[in-house]
């Protein structure tokens, strides 16, 4: 599970596509959001948010290949941080993912009185991204994602959990990981700068441990 799903300091996590939630209650709320390249966070088991209209109108963007619209993702937000349990704080985990959302992201917080306290740049150099994409496996079967160098299963290429064939994505291939790698990177300069221009962001090195990460990402 994402480090930060357990030791939040009373933050709510909000992800962008699930919109989780792990809180403790928390005498001094954190608002952050944190920026990463593929694959920083090893693993992908997260709580989700409830079956919301705004969360089946982004059900069916993503459902139908789309992007989620910015007004659908904001919306989802706003709704999000007006719960009793967000009172803590939250993290928003790889949103704003371009400077046109963080700046809407901005107004939003603006106006619910909540502005963001920090900005996270969670640094992973671009082989160690390959090194762990290229070694990702899922499962034909029940969609388990496996680590071949990290989670591997036994016997190789078979799923512990239901025995079915695992497979390799097309995005997971080197040259599409490459692509996908230089989109990021000219896209979240941009965005980091945003928040550096503010004197809001913070880098922190991703290679280290997940409690590691997390102590530096919080401190």
């Amino acid at each position: 599970m994402h480090p930060c799903t357990d030791r939040l300091r009373g933050c709510a996590r909000l992800s962008s596509d699930h919109l989780a939630a792990a809180v403790r209650p928390s005498p001094t709320p954190s608002r952050r959001v944190s920026a990463f390249p593929p694959s920083v966070w090893r693993t992908s088991s997260r709580p989700r948010f409830g079956r919301t209209p705004r969360w089946l109108q982004a059900r069916q963007h993503m459902d139908a290949g789309e992007l989620v619209p910015v007004r659908v993702l904001l919306a989802m937000i706003r709704g999000r941080l007006t719960q009793p349990d967000v009172v803590g704080g939250f993290v928003l985990d790889g949103f704003p993912n371009h400077v046109v959302t963080a700046e809407a992201l901005d107004a939003l917080l603006s106006d619910l009185s909540t502005p963001l306290d920090r900005a996270i740049d969670l640094v992973l150099p671009d082989t160690e991204v390959l090194h762990r994409l290229a070694g990702r496996r899922t499962c034909h079967a029940c969609g388990k994602p496996w680590q071949t160098e990290i989670t591997a299963p036994t016997p190789p290429e078979v799923c512990e959990r239901c025995g079915g064939e695992l497979f390799q994505r097309v995005d997971d291939h080197p040259n599409r990981i490459t692509a996908g790698l230089q989109s990021y990177r000219s896209t979240a300069e941009v965005t980091l700068n945003h928040y550096r221009a503010l004197g809001k962001l913070t880098s922190t090195d991703a290679t280290l441990t997940p409690a590691e990460i997390t102590d530096q990402a919080l401190a």
